[in-house]
């Protein structure tokens, strides 16, 4: 089965957002909103509402889309919704020396679990392409359901 790029940028990973996370809307590539007011969302023709989430995964690779899609999400819904709206912190290329610091400091400033909030890595083209990478738990005591999460995440993507 062919799986969509993930963005490749400088620290080496990124999130898996929850399904009921809240954002502002959704391309189905690369737009290059970083410069734009909310993402551009309110004046760019290629943005979508978060009800056609599903659309614009499904086209990532049509015609005139390329790398990556990209999601733009509202900085008070944002704050509003953690620890909650993060399911898993994700490795995509390089020893995700940055992403194992990022999702360690997530766990202790929400005073939640590497069971509950895993950290894991993305392989395209390995079966299965998410794999759970050991962290440090951060003081949590283990649960015998590790290993489920990352077959979750990978049954929602």
């Amino acid at each position: 089965a062919k799986r969509p790029a993930v963005y490749a940028g400088p620290r080496g990973g990124g999130l898996v957002l929850s399904a009921d996370a809240d954002f502002l809307c959704i391309y189905d590539h690369d737009y290059g909103t970083g410069s734009r007011a909310n993402g551009g969302c309110a004046d760019t023709p290629g943005a979508r509402p978060q009800s056609q989430l599903l659309e614009a995964l499904r086209d990532w690779d049509a015609p005139g889309a390329y790398w990556y899609n990209e999601l733009i999400v509202g900085g008070l819904s944002w704050q509003a919704s953690l620890p909650r709206a993060i399911e898993a912190f994700l490795i995509t290329h390089g020893d995700g020396r940055a992403v194992r610091e990022q999702h360690a400091n997530f766990l202790r400033a929400f005073k939640v679990c590497s069971w509950q909030v895993p950290l894991l890595r993305y392989t395209p083209g390995k079966s299965p392409a998410f794999s759970e990478v050991e962290s440090s738990g951060v003081g949590c005591t283990p649960k015998a359901a590790t290993s489920v999460a990352a077959t979750s995440v990978a049954g929602r993507v």
